[in-house]
């Protein structure tokens, strides 16, 4: 007797495991449906996890051969491990490529943040440089136009005092003119009541116009001092400038002279600087008593020393006319001019030519 079919059931035909190609695809109800927020989710309500820190995360990932680098490198990790998970085959296909579409968003999500990271820094960066720049611009055109007005102010003031100076100069030539005139006349009332005059009158009698000049000549240079190299082989670093910011560079040390609390002169002034053809340069000042205070040997040392360096006040002469001079003698011998001073009422030393 056959055996039934009920007592041997023909068993089924062996199925081979399914693969992603053989896959159903279910889109009966959108899988990505929101049902929670975020902040639902990060909680894990309704949900029967313990998954819901940052450190239980990792430790999960970490569980199942995942390690997120703390240092950089996260999001690309990521990616990795959900492109791995839409490889198991025990996910349906409709899992699966999403999982697949996910990553490949992420990836590019990823690219296109370090892009806009770079573009940021970029921007930060030069627009911190450009804004230093415009900064320093602006300070310097300032600087640029507080010396312009400082150079014009010093230019009108010493073209003020040149037309001052030269206008009281005219003043003391017309008196020194006038002196000859009036020593004339003196003379000669009194050759009339004391009958012959003497050598002392007889030298002031008619100066000539040289002479006057001279005398001119040498009130300006009593207002003047000279400034030279220490050496001709010490470095003329005065001759690249300008006549008016040699003034200011004096008018500088006059200045710094005051605050390292050396006393000035009251109402002490440079009116002027002329380059010589040799390199010095001659100042003038306000008054004589101006360019006296300055050749004063302490004094002298603080000016040169804020003025610049390898440079010296050199000594001046003045021409003189003196009294009791005999008509011919040695210029040359000393001791007539230690005389020629004793008779003339001056100092030992006080002619250094003759």
């Amino acid at each position: 007797m056959a055996p039934s079919s009920a007592n041997n059931p023909t068993p089924p035909p062996a199925t081979a495991p399914a693969t992603r190609g053989s896959r159903q695809r279910t889109t009966a109800k959108a899988l990505f449906a929101p049902s929670k927020t975020i902040e639902e989710h990060l909680a894990g309500t309704d949900t029967r996890t313990d998954i819901i820190t940052i450190a239980s995360a990792r430790k999960q990932l970490s569980t199942n051969g995942m390690i997120i680098s703390t240092a950089g490198g996260t999001v690309k990790h990521l990616i990795e491990a959900i492109f791995e998970m839409s490889l198991v085959p025990t996910l349906g296909a409709t899992h699966s490529e999403s999982l697949r579409a996910i990553a490949i968003i992420l990836n590019e999500v990823e690219q296109t943040i370090d892009t806009n990271n770079i573009i940021i820094k970029l921007a930060a960066l030069l627009g911190g440089l450009v804004a230093t720049l415009d900064e320093k611009m602006d300070t310097f055109t300032t600087s640029v136009d507080k010396q312009i007005e400082v150079l014009e102010k010093t230019v009108q003031e010493v073209s003020k005092q040149l037309e001052n100076s030269v206008t009281g100069l005219g003043e003391a030539v017309e008196q020194v003119t006038l002196l000859p005139k009036q020593a004339q006349q003196n003379t000669e009332e009194n050759s009339e009541s004391q009958g012959p005059c003497s050598y002392a009158v007889a030298t002031k009698m008619g100066i000539p116009t040289p002479l006057t000049k001279l005398l001119s000549r040498s009130e300006a240079q009593a207002r003047q001092i000279l400034i030279d190299r220490r050496s001709l082989q010490s470095n003329n670093d005065l001759k690249e400038l300008t006549e008016v910011q040699l003034v200011t560079k004096a008018e500088l040390a006059l200045e710094l002279m005051s605050k390292a609390r050396t006393k000035l002169l009251e109402n002490i002034s440079i009116l002027s600087a002329r380059k010589l053809p040799h390199g010095g340069i001659l100042y003038e000042f306000n008054a004589p008593t101006s360019a006296e205070w300055i050749n004063i040997p302490a004094n002298r040392s603080n000016f040169l020393n804020h003025f610049g360096t390898d440079i010296i006040i050199k000594e001046c002469a003045y021409h003189l006319l003196l009294e009791n001079v005999p008509i011919s003698f040695d210029p040359n011998s000393k001791i007539i001019l230690a005389e020629m001073e004793r008779k003339g009422g001056l100092e030992q030393d006080d002619i250094t030519k003759a």
